[in-house]
């Protein structure tokens, strides 16, 4: 059904919370093997993916997490361009509504100056991810790290 469906799509908007199993569990409640298996099948019919992450402080936003998440939606040949989204609270209050604990309750916003910039970095580097060793090593895309 996935691949009848991805034939008639120009566009995936793909959310990835989590590259490591084990935090998307802990964020989400359930596994990413679905998310990751999509991904592949739409890299391997070449589907055009814009790639969306929410950068929560203090869950992913850790120079291990960010370079998780770079090394693994770089590799992908179909992804345009990623997203990067700042955290914000104003969920909070859909949770107290239904009367629920909000899971993130105490987690300050993201800055979105500090999310700008991790999505330029990241974006950089589908840019110029099919530069040889040599095109690279002059380029300005290897002092940014």
């Amino acid at each position: 059904q996935t691949r009848a469906l991805l034939a008639f799509t120009d566009l995936v908007l793909l959310d990835i919370k989590a590259i490591d199993d084990g935090a998307h569990r802990n964020l989400t409640g359930a596994s990413n093997q679905g998310v990751q298996a999509f991904f592949e099948l739409c890299d391997t019919l070449q589907k055009k993916v814009i790639v969306r992450h929410v950068l929560i402080p203090t869950l992913n936003d850790d120079e291990l997490s960010l370079s998780l998440f770079e090394a693994y939606v770089t590799k992908f040949r179909c992804v345009e361009r990623i997203e990067i989204l700042p955290y914000h609270t104003h969920g909070a209050q859909k949770w107290s509504a239904l009367g629920k604990t909000y899971p993130l309750a105490g987690i300050p916003p993201m800055d979105n100056a500090f999310a700008k910039q991790i999505e330029r970095r990241f974006n950089d580097i589908l840019k110029h991810r099919d530069l040889t060793p040599r095109e690279y090593k002059h380029s300005s895309l290897h002092l940014k790290k």
